[in-house]
């Protein structure tokens, strides 16, 4: 979009500043082109959202990297478990579900964790994120 000065500016900032932001992010993370072009599609629609929840990166990062590792989880017994994104994705959404059946709503409701740091946790912080809940954890010691 072209601002009034005649240079192109992107959600009122100039549009310089927003690919030099994308560009070291994407740098900084080694996150692939394509899913900067779609953090900026899904930030842009973020922006203009009357909720203001974050935009679902899980979701993004599910379609484009459905097997790489999200998650460890190493136990001190010795017992690993991994997640890949579309596995956490998956899980994260029919949590989400029962949530919504129990009558989770934005954004009175706080979804409460009480217990270790575990994947559970992380699957319980990215349901309460997707439903613009707000996710409680808890140490349990």
């Amino acid at each position: 979009m072209l601002h009034a000065n005649g240079r192109a500016r992107l959600h009122g900032y100039p549009a310089t500043m927003i690919r030099s932001l994308f560009g070291r992010v994407r740098r900084l993370f080694d996150v692939p082109v394509v899913l900067v072009g779609m953090a900026r599609d899904a930030s842009g629609v973020a922006l203009r959202a009357m909720n203001g929840r974050m935009p679902d990166f899980l979701t993004v990062y599910a379609q484009v990297q459905p097997d790489k590792v999200a998650v460890i989880d190493d136990r001190p017994n010795g017992h690993v478990t991994s997640l890949t994104y579309a596995q956490l994705n998956e899980q994260a959404n029919r949590l989400a579900n029962v949530l919504i059946s129990f009558g989770a709503r934005p954004p009175e409701t706080k979804v409460v964790w009480c217990g270790q740091n575990s994947i559970g946790l992380v699957t319980m912080i990215n349901a309460a994120r997707k439903l613009g809940v707000t996710a409680v954890p808890l140490n349990y010691r």
